[in-house]
């Protein structure tokens, strides 16, 4: 099944960029050059990582994808004319004929009215037509230019914000109660974040492979660190780009030949009250997805750091 990637073009998807689509997990408006993949089904389309990491390849419960972007172009209209009927004259004399000749030029004469003044009535329909359209026009200028002056303040308070790194979970200090290495770290997303770094306690030397997960089991990134000191803080660059509100958790193995275990600690309800902000909310720790909320223990990573998207 091969996956249908387009990229916007600014001739080809000149409707879809007047539209402002916006891609509906990162919110972020599409824009020339973006590679997209549409839903075959719903026709909803989203940035190609979007597509590959947060929808994990499907939507609408399927992984069909289309060759094109449904767009919508105007398109006036105009009603053909419709032709008078009408009926033949006959005459069973020669006399007749001028009658029969005057009534035809009669019947043409009032067609030609008739014909010209459908037409004056066709032209001043199109007219008004077209003064109607050209005030739709002003007005969605007038609507757009709104929308872009909203859009460039928006940006420059979004970019403001996104200059600042911000960090949850359990802060490096205080004692360690053991070791291991099964268990997850399970948290919850809530705004399109980058996980720029965490702090691990290793019992040994050794390497590691950190992996985050999506909810569904699907590993989603990874990241190798060599410990080189026992017993002490290390501090491990992530940059794991988090585009879909939703569960993820992390976890990790050991490299090579030998095992590393981590520290974690001995928690409760009331320390993981403390673990979440308006974008990120440690959920709880355990083996598997069915311990998502258990809260007996805190796991492996400490002090995120992080910044939005």
């Amino acid at each position: 099944m091969s996956l249908n990637v387009i990229r916007i073009d600014r001739n080809k998807h000149v409707s879809f960029l007047a539209d402002h689509t916006l891609d509906p997990v990162t919110k972020q408006m599409f824009q020339i050059g973006d590679e997209v993949v549409v839903c075959a089904r719903c026709k909803t389309a989203y940035m190609k990582d979007v597509w590959l990491h947060s929808m994990h390849g499907k939507c609408c419960g399927q992984r069909e994808t289309a060759d094109r972007i449904k767009s919508r172009e105007l398109d006036i209209k105009i009603k053909p004319k419709q032709d008078d009927a009408s009926g033949d004259v006959q005459y069973s004399s020669d006399q007749g004929k001028y009658k029969f000749y005057f009534v035809f030029f009669v019947i043409v004469a009032i067609f030609l009215f008739l014909y010209s003044c459908q037409k004056n009535y066709e032209n001043d329909r199109l007219k008004v037509e077209n003064f109607n359209l050209l005030g739709h026009v002003a007005e969605l200028q007038d609507k757009l230019g709104n929308i872009e002056q909203e859009n460039v303040q928006y940006k420059e308070e979004l970019t403001a914000v996104k200059g600042l790194v911000f960090r949850v979970g359990k802060e490096i200090r205080g004692r360690i109660d053991g070791y291991d290495s099964t268990w997850k770290m399970f948290f919850d997303v809530y705004y399109p974040v980058e996980i720029d770094y965490v702090y691990v306690y290793p019992k040994t030397t050794g390497q590691i492979e950190i992996q985050l997960y999506n909810y569904d089991g699907v590993v989603v990134y990874t990241k190798n660190c060599t410990l080189n000191r026992a017993k002490s803080w290390k501090r491990v660059p992530l940059g794991f780009k988090i585009y879909g509100e939703g569960k993820y958790y992390l976890g990790y193995k050991s490299k090579g030949w030998k095992r590393v275990d981590l520290s974690y600690n001995l928690s409760n309800s009331a320390e993981y009250a403390q673990y979440k902000n308006s974008v990120i909310k440690m959920s709880g720790a355990g083996q598997n997805v069915s311990s998502f909320n258990r809260k007996n223990y805190y796991q492996y990573f400490y002090d995120w750091h992080y910044s939005l998207l």
